[in-house]
């Protein structure tokens, strides 16, 4: 019996790698989307479900998984999809995308908790430069903390690099 009380949700997140001088943002536009959804589509089944859920969102729901390994696999699939999509229709330095995922194992929680979640770990993951594009949640770990780290490893290597000027000021204790 291959039934399970357990769920893993996928967010497919597509980011701009444009620059740009105002605060103007570039979204991926509908074909894109479509044909990445469609590229999608050949692992949906009677217990995998796909959505799109914005202009640059795909949600995919999965009730067949058996553990976070199996998770990962499959969201490491999912991405050679979205690659694939990418290269062919060379927008592949024009978009960075990021797959979050969340594995529940009892199904606790309830759809919003889970794709809000996935959510936050694929914005966390571009955000924080993370080098893969799967990123399973893990209750267990500090974001903030894994942020702030991420935050001060940049600023030692800006440091090394001699990219920007510093200066040692001492400290004068005045009460000596």
């Amino acid at each position: 019996d291959n039934h399970t009380n357990s769920v893993a949700l996928y967010n497919i997140r597509l980011f701009s790698t444009y620059e740009f001088d105002s605060d103007q943002v570039f979204r991926p536009d509908h074909i894109i989307m479509t044909q990445i959804m469609n590229r999608l589509a050949k692992f949906a089944t009677n217990s995998r479900y796909l959505s799109l859920l914005k202009t640059n969102e795909i949600c995919i729901c999965d009730f067949s998984i058996q553990n976070t390994n199996g998770a990962i696999a499959l969201g490491h699939n999912f991405s050679k999809e979205v690659s694939r999509i990418l290269f062919l229709n060379g927008l592949q330095k024009k978009f960075s995308f990021k797959i979050g995922v969340v594995f529940d194992k009892n199904h606790s929680k309830t759809f919003l908790e889970l794709s809000k979640t996935a959510k936050e770990m694929s914005i966390f993951a571009e955000d924080n430069n993370i080098q893969s594009t799967v990123i399973l949640f893990d209750k267990f770990l500090n974001y903030r903390q894994l942020s702030q780290n991420t935050i001060v490893d940049n600023i030692k290597n800006v440091i090394t690099k001699d990219e920007i000027a510093y200066k040692y000021t001492s400290i004068i204790d005045g009460r000596k």
